[in-house]
């Protein structure tokens, strides 16, 4: 065994002895620096460094990453962090070291901690600090989110029909119902009655006929969908459209399916499984019958002009009014029916004669019905028709004649007499939007049993007018319109005329308000001229623009 020199041994003596002195004199510094920091905290209640530390986790405790954790206190500072971004599932830490004259933290302040969810969910908490707290430097804030409530269910409805006018009440049988949910149907919301999570009522409103899907919707927006319908049926049976009124397009409906039987069909109004006359008289009978009914107003499918033209029986009291129906839409299937009413002043006007339309001919089978002769008494005139059997597409027609004595004044006379309303459905039972065209109100001329031309109407116009005229005998007609400065703006050759009256706007002289190059003329005072044989008359007209 062999010994160190002397001179190493010495060397690692001394070594020993440095590092002793070293660790005593960092043991020393430990010392003194808890015993600075026992005093800084024990005297002024504040640190430099605070750790702030907690995490976030669903209802179960699963741990939640990506929340935005917001740590302040007070206005002194302010950091922000994530859930999980060190690593740890849903855990934050937040440090602040300050050795200025604020320092980190101090007994009595408010941490504010703020936690955000990724879906916009927010959640803020306050701490204030104690002298534990301060001591510990250090404080742990954490969160745990709420469970969603479940959303109601719908399991049942009672009754599962009723009537559009609304005013019954009905049962909704589930779970989770909430006070403050609404029962939506179709679009339309109405309030329940909830007596408790399982149990609700409602008071229908007014609502469209047919079936309609049923959702119970919470006060949190948490929905629940019924598995069945609600259906709707109409006040009036003979409705079958559901519009709230029996018109022609319930009439068509039933026309449509007529002879037809089996289950479901839309026509059979009185449910025995077959489409006949039973059906036809149904709605006949209850024909015009309206209620007052939320269902919005259907579109129409398509557009029709409804004309009058007036005949005229020269040297008399009397006049015919035919009716047609023009300018419907192209791309339908035809005219399935019509149902126009007139107006007028019974002490005024006698309905004397009609005749029905030829608009309907083709068809083996048609339904009419017209005005009762104590309705015509009263001043009411009515052409319906509707074909049952099949037919070739009618796009427009002959709608019916009516004729009638004046029985007074041809002014007050033509004055009552209006179309009150023009309904028009279409070969599928469709709406149109009718068009009524004005009647003509200057056929006094008629009664003066001469050769002569009436005053244009409209006047003033803009920028089209027609001229009536009538003729004791056949005749060349020509009308030819001048400017106040007498030059030739315009001539209308009508040709060979027959005798008779031309007063409606299918049979008076027409005028666009052109020249003879196709240019509108200016505003002003207009002349025109009328010549029948050897006949002549010149009447002023203003156009105004």
């Amino acid at each position: 065994m062999s010994c160190a020199p002397p001179y190493v041994a010495g060397r690692r003596n001394q070594e020993m002895r440095a590092r002793t002195r070293l660790s005593l004199w960092a043991a020393g510094v430990a010392v003194f620096l808890l015993w600075s920091w026992a005093m800084l905290v024990a005297w002024s209640n504040s640190v430099a460094a605070f750790l702030v530390l907690g995490s976030v986790s669903d209802s179960v405790g699963v741990p939640l990453d990506g929340w935005t954790v917001t740590v302040a206190n007070g206005s002194r500072w302010e950091l922000v962090t994530e859930t999980g971004v060190d690593g740890d599932p849903g855990v934050y830490q937040i440090f602040q070291l300050d050795f200025g004259s604020n320092n980190a933290a101090s007994s009595g302040d408010v941490i504010t901690v703020t936690f955000d969810g990724p879906e916009g969910e927010t959640h803020s908490e306050e701490r204030t600090l104690t002298e534990d707290d301060v001591t510990s430097a250090s404080i742990e804030v954490s969160h745990q989110t709420s469970a969603e409530p479940p959303p109601p269910t719908v399991d049942a409805i009672e009754p599962l029909t009723a009537k559009q006018l609304g005013g019954e009440t009905i049962t909704v049988t589930g779970t989770n119902l909430e006070v403050g949910a609404v029962l939506v149907i179709g679009d339309i919301e109405v309030p329940l009655d909830v007596a408790g999570a399982t149990d609700a009522t409602a008071v229908l409103p007014a609502l469209p006929v047919g079936p309609s899907g049923v959702v119970v919707r919470n006060p949190d927006d948490r929905e629940g969908v019924f598995s069945g319908v609600l259906t709707i049926e109409p006040a009036l049976a003979a409705d079958i459209s559901g519009d709230g009124v029996v018109n022609i397009q319930d009439l068509v409906t039933v026309a449509l399916e007529f002879g037809e039987s089996g289950a479901d069909l839309t026509g059979d109004v009185n449910g025995d499984g077959v489409v006949n006359i039973v059906d036809i008289v149904t709605i006949a009978r209850d024909f015009g019958l309206s209620v007052v009914v939320a269902a919005p107003a259907l579109s129409p499918a398509g557009d029709a002009r409804v004309v009058a033209a007036a005949r005229t029986v020269v040297g008399s009291d009397a006049f015919a009014l035919d009716l047609f129906l023009r300018d419907v839409s192209s791309g339908l299937d035809g005219v399935g029916g019509y149902d126009v009413e007139l107006a007028f002043d019974p002490s005024q006007l006698r309905l004397v004669g009609m005749d029905e339309g030829d608009m309907f001919d083709d068809a083996g089978v048609v339904f009419r019905q017209t005005h009762t002769a104590a309705e015509a008494a009263a001043g009411t005139a009515r052409l319906l028709a509707v074909p049952l059997t099949e037919m070739a597409s009618s796009g427009e027609g002959d709608v019916g004649t009516l004729r009638f004595e004046v029985l007074g004044s041809w002014d007050r006379a033509l004055r009552s007499l209006r179309i009150v309303r023009a309904d028009i459905a279409d070969r599928q039972a469709r709406g149109l939007r009718s068009t009524l065209t004005p009647l003509v109100r200057d056929m006094r001329l008629t009664a003066d049993g001469r050769t002569m031309a009436g005053q244009n109407y409209p006047n003033p116009f803009n920028p089209e007018t027609w001229i009536p005229y009538q003729l004791t005998e056949d005749a060349d007609v020509t009308v030819r319109i001048y400017s106040a400065d007498g030059s030739v703006v315009r001539t209308l050759d009508l040709g060979r005329q027959p005798a008779g009256g031309y007063v409606g706007r299918d049979g008076a002289a027409y005028w666009d308000g052109s020249n003879e190059t196709g240019e509108k003329v200016a505003s002003g005072v207009y002349f025109y001229e009328f010549r029948a044989g050897s006949y002549s008359q010149v009447r002023r007209m203003v156009i105004l623009k």
